[in-house]
């Protein structure tokens, strides 16, 4: 018996150690995916709030810095006026573009990157949502809802003072119906105006809408990541199908001609990287790497996040909304290694108890044998 409970230890905790060995191995091939020399990443911070693709220009934003491309996410440059700025929504017009984030409401004009902070409605410092098309911006925040503007963002008027407390990042604006507005809700989901921002319809999809794109050459496709998980419409709402995105995918957006689509992912906090698509979401890799999505560690739905945010109607536990730098103790590389470390340590202290009891067990068995033998008169 206590041979067999031995074997049986050595046994399972060869399984075990053999388990240990794949996951390192598999951790330490997503990390090298992720952070190979061919894998392009920037500069955000601990959050990562938008990402908006204007023309040739992609750019990004998260709670420390905002970077620009001009070939698709292959080089970044820091748009070192909005440092610090947490910028988390992006509108151009056709006279300026905008940048609204917690510190208030920044414009420049366009192809400039000068951006200075812009005085708003009670001197407003909490901006999260922008969307505009020719002349036509509106704009979002927590405090006061939706505003619109018609003469590219230089005045303002409110639209609903109810509605737009939950919105974060891009709104959408039709070019063929500036009326149209389409805007992320982290509370309701999809949310769509037909009168320019007054009155609003929910159009299904995930819920808690943390960032929304369509297809610029197909307004009907739509894409929309939320807190559990993310969905393409190709007929504005009627009907949705589940996409699948890099893990932790927090922002989205389309090329000009509609046929990539592109994410950010916050690989290695303060570093994000962009991924793109052009099957529709089926596969992805990073625009130098062509790494597989096994390689890049790719699920089903981006991870939920846990931070905070202390204004009215936001609910504590929305992603993306705390306003402290995090402090980061672990990667996600860390993570599945740690978690089998503990798996591995209580595996092993399952086998080593099961074999002690076994073999006490086995010991009280001969006691009592020989104790017999005494009593029978066998043994003297």
């Amino acid at each position: 018996m206590k041979r067999k409970a031995l074997v049986t230890a050595v046994f399972v905790s060869l399984i075990v150690v053999a388990g240990l060995s794949i996951q390192m191995n598999r951790t330490s091939k997503d990390t090298g995916a992720l952070n190979g020399s061919d894998s392009p990443a920037v500069l955000v911070g601990g959050d990562l709030h938008t990402l908006t693709i204007n023309n040739s220009e992609m750019i990004i934003s998260g709670h420390e810095s905002t970077a620009i491309s001009n070939d698709f996410g292959k080089s970044w440059t820091a748009i070192n006026a909005l440092d610090n700025a947490d910028i988390m929504a992006w509108a151009t017009s056709s006279s300026m573009v905008l940048a609204g984030g917690h510190d208030g409401l920044y414009s420049s004009l366009p192809n400039e990157n000068t951006f200075v902070r812009t005085d708003f409605y009670k001197k407003l410092s909490d901006v999260h949502a922008l969307g505009a098309s020719g002349e036509y911006v509106y704009l979002a925040t927590p405090e006061f809802g939706v505003f619109a503007s018609s003469d590219g963002g230089r005045t303002w008027e409110a639209r609903n003072s109810q509605i737009g407390k939950g919105f974060m990042g891009s709104m959408l604006v039709d070019p063929k119906n500036p009326m149209r507005v389409l805007a992320p809700d982290m509370q309701m989901g999809l949310l769509q105006s037909l009168d320019g921002g007054t009155t609003w319809e929910t159009l299904g999809g995930p819920l808690g809408s943390m960032a929304i794109a369509w297809n610029p050459a197909n307004t009907n496709e739509i894409t929309v990541i939320g807190m559990g998980e993310s969905g393409t419409t190709l007929d504005s709402g009627k009907t949705w199908r589940e996409i699948s995105l890099p893990v932790g995918a927090a922002v989205v957006a389309y090329s000009p001609d509609g046929n990539s689509l592109f994410t950010g992912v916050l690989t290695e906090p303060p570093y994000a990287q962009v991924f793109k698509s052009t099957d529709d979401g089926v596969s992805w890799s990073t625009e130098i790497s062509s790494s597989s999505t096994n390689d890049l560690g790719l699920g089903e739905a981006h991870t939920e996040e846990t931070d905070s945010h202390s204004e009215e109607a936001m609910e504590p536990d929305m992603p993306g909304m705390d306003h402290s730098s995090p402090q980061v103790d672990e990667t996600e590389a860390d993570r599945p290694l740690k978690a089998t470390l503990g798996t591995f340590g209580v595996a092993t202290s399952i086998v080593l108890s099961g074999a002690i009891i076994l073999r006490r067990r086995d010991r009280n068995q001969r006691e009592a044998k020989v104790n017999a033998r005494k009593n029978s008169g066998e043994v003297r």
